[in-house]
């Protein structure tokens, strides 16, 4: 929330595309590789959802039900990546997992899974780059929220009642090394 809210993805070289957001319109280009960005003023945190519509003026993609707030990239090794769970599961699940996945009824509090894609430092092509999309927060959903991600989630709602998204982007088993930035590793020496 209260920073730059920017829209991005993939067109066709030489499309010109209108993205309007809020009551105000930008006009983007794609790059030489395809990629394009629309960067809009920042807003506070809010319950009312609001609308984007992409239009290259022939086809438009509209997307709804997008709300300001908080959001958050969880990432980590299996601690952050384990799930509520639908049925307790020792070392795989929240111990209370069917109570919690049964009272997980807050629209405001979305969450997103990263694919995993391995990267070997090359850039990855636009497809791989994205996570699976925005899944609100239900007795449907959560049961695959990753549980820390979840409750620490969860208290946010609670503390600072703004909407709150999570980005989850771990991965169990991986060495922590590629957790730590190289200005991260440059600190130690």
């Amino acid at each position: 929330q209260e920073k730059p809210i920017t829209f991005f993805g993939t067109a066709d070289k030489g499309t010109k595309l209108n993205v309007d957001f809020n009551g105000n319109t930008v006009v983007s280009s794609p790059d030489e590789n395809g990629l394009w960005e629309a960067q809009f003023p920042a807003m506070k945190a809010g319950k009312n959802s609001c609308t984007v519509t992409i239009s290259d003026g022939k086809s438009k993609l509209v997307l709804d039900d997008i709300l300001i707030g908080e959001v958050w990239f969880c990432s980590g090794q299996s601690n952050m990546q384990m799930p509520i769970g639908k049925e307790f599961r020792k070392g795989w699940s929240a111990q209370n997992c069917e109570e919690e996945v049964a009272n997980a009824t807050d629209t405001e509090l979305r969450y997103a899974y990263q694919r995993l894609v391995a990267s070997h430092q090359k850039i990855l092509a636009p497809q791989y780059q994205n996570a699976n999309g925005w899944v609100k927060c239900s007795p449907q959903t959560a049961h695959y929220f990753s549980a820390t991600a979840y409750f620490f989630g969860r208290q946010l709602r609670r503390d600072l009642n703004v909407p709150v998204g999570l980005i989850n982007a771990s991965w169990g088993g991986t060495r922590i090394e590629p957790w730590i930035s190289p200005a991260g590793y440059r600190q130690f020496g």
